[in-house]
């Protein structure tokens, strides 16, 4: 069974793709608006970098959510001997769960629906450039860090709950621990990036035709290329020179945000390692009188 490399080819995909990305950026030092670190975003939008961003970040999306589904169906699916895409699939797709609305079923199986929304909204932002559809593409950077926000709430607090906890493996309490650190620094990284960011930033504006050609020096055909439909005066390149600290201070944050996100959901590779000869009764910390009972790996 290789459901437990899902996560793994999500980290491995998400961060090769913004690894080229960026360091296209910072090598040849690419227009970026004027800050020391770019909005991933910007990394992305045009040329061969778009199509790297675009490509990178949608089989991304749909490995995380593919990571999503078969975690919840290995760890809390009625039969968890039996980790399938096709059984994922249909508990995904809205079967009922067991245990009540309020069980750590039924939490992380809502958590899990948010995820996989959230991965549609990133593959949206990747395939919609910032400077050709910047509407679709901040709005679905914002659904996707918002869904993110409230599904991994949720998906803390079900693994967290004792019902849960008790039946864990160490190795798996130990993942549980990883993505509660990776919870809480994606919360602070998030709050810094959208509520404050927004808050204290000025307000977003082009970069100027006469600024693209002569300041930035990026050649007077490039920026004529890039002319804003409806301003001639105007590119479609932002320029975020106007407040360079508070714009640095959310490309950091959101950057953050991301990484921790991708190894949020790259932690599901220890719940779906599938080797039931490395499990026995001393890997589980639960008394002896219920080391009988089914666990979440069927033994």
């Amino acid at each position: 069974m290789v459901a437990h490399l899902v996560p793994v080819l999500a980290i491995v995909t998400g961060v090769s793709t913004f690894a080229i990305c960026v360091g296209a950026v910072l090598a040849d030092n690419i227009y970026v608006g004027g800050i020391p670190w770019p909005y991933l975003s910007d990394t992305g939008r045009e040329g061969t970098s778009y199509t790297i961003f675009a490509v990178g970040l949608s089989v991304t999306a749909v490995l995380i959510a593919a990571s999503d589904v078969l975690y919840w169906h290995a760890t809390y699916g009625e039969d968890a001997s039996e980790v399938s895409v096709a059984g994922a699939l249909k508990l995904a797709l809205g079967c009922p769960s067991p245990g009540g609305c309020c069980s750590p079923s039924a939490t992380a199986l809502v958590a899990t629906k948010l995820f996989c929304l959230s991965s549609v909204a990133l593959t949206l932002l990747a395939c919609f450039s910032t400077i050709v559809y910047p509407d679709v593409h901040q709005y679905s950077a914002y659904a996707f860090f918002l869904l993110q926000v409230v599904g991994i709430a949720l998906l803390t607090s079900a693994s967290n709950r004792p019902a849960a906890r008790r039946e864990m493996t160490r190795s798996v309490r130990r993942a549980t621990l990883a993505r509660n650190v990776l919870a809480a620094i994606f919360f602070v990284a998030v709050v810094i990036y959208l509520p404050i960011g927004l808050a204290v930033n000025c307000e977003w504006s082009r970069l100027s035709v006469d600024d693209c050609v002569r300041t930035q020096r990026l050649g007077e055909a490039y920026c004529e290329a890039r002319r804003l439909p409806g301003d001639s005066s105007q590119t479609t390149l932002w320029d975020y020179s106007g407040c360079p600290r508070t714009n640095t201070m959310r490309s950091v944050s959101q950057f953050i945000c991301v990484i921790a996100i991708l190894l949020f959901h790259g932690t599901f590779t220890i719940d779906l390692r599938r080797d039931a000869e490395s499990i026995s009764d001393e890997d589980l910390e639960v008394p002896s009188q219920a080391r009988k009972l089914p666990t979440m790996f069927g033994m």
